[in-house]
């Protein structure tokens, strides 16, 4: 879902930032995402080492889903895009290498099933609280800057007189990481049972998101 990249270095082993740069490093990926590795001198792409407080934006690849099921009721929420931005800054706290990020997530062109009504409208925006990001052994972790809230919204009109209330969803969400793909998927992310409406209703994710600095090169883990 984001905005920053993170770099951690663990006792256990690394997982480092990188820009995904046309020509850099030792050309050893033939993409622009840092997902298919090559022998070294014969990709296009390669690594190059994220410079401190850089600009980041987010993007997602194709459209986005959240989806929670109680009293027998399946609700989805789909975003046609996701638009994101925000800072990273590299720091080595008691020695260790880290880079923690900040930003936000607009969740574009959301729209609900049963006939629902999102903010008053058929599809609509809606924008995160400030979120944080960081590396973990499993992946890249969401949650919020502060508190335990990640946004909010109104449905009405639904066809099911009870979605007719805010939903607010919170906690936190970890994504698979792929180059520079930052990957989620459903039932593997409502299993981690820290992504929540109202705080007791288990919710997924689904969907593919890109970081990206400010001169637009994508940034990969590793």
């Amino acid at each position: 879902m984001l905005l920053a990249v993170v770099a951690v270095q663990s006792a256990r082993g690394a997982t480092s930032g990188f820009t995904c740069a046309l020509n850099g490093g030792v050309k050893d990926f033939s993409d622009s995402l840092c997902t298919t590795a090559v022998t070294e001198g014969t990709g296009e792409y390669g690594h190059v080492a994220v410079p401190p407080t850089t600009s980041t934006t987010t993007e997602a690849l194709g459209s986005t889903v959240l989806k929670s099921t109680t009293g027998g009721v399946t609700t989805s929420f789909t975003a046609t895009s996701i638009e994101g931005s925000g800072t990273i800054e590299n720091l080595e706290p008691g020695g260790v290498a880290e880079a923690t990020g900040t930003g936000t997530l607009t969740f574009r062109g959301m729209s609900a099933n049963h006939e629902c009504k999102v903010n008053g409208s058929s599809s609509a925006n809606v924008t995160t609280v400030k979120l944080k990001t960081h590396t973990v052994e499993s992946g890249l972790k969401l949650e919020p800057a502060s508190g335990t809230k990640l946004m909010s919204f109104i449905l009405s009109g639904c066809s099911i007189g009870a979605l007719n209330r805010e939903w607010t969803l919170g906690g936190s969400v970890i994504g698979t990481v792929n180059g520079a793909k930052v990957e989620f998927a459903h039932t593997a992310t409502t299993v981690q049972g820290t992504l929540l409406f109202e705080g007791t209703i288990a919710a997924g994710l689904a969907g593919t998101m890109v970081l990206r600095g400010g001169n637009g090169n994508a940034l990969a883990f590793t």
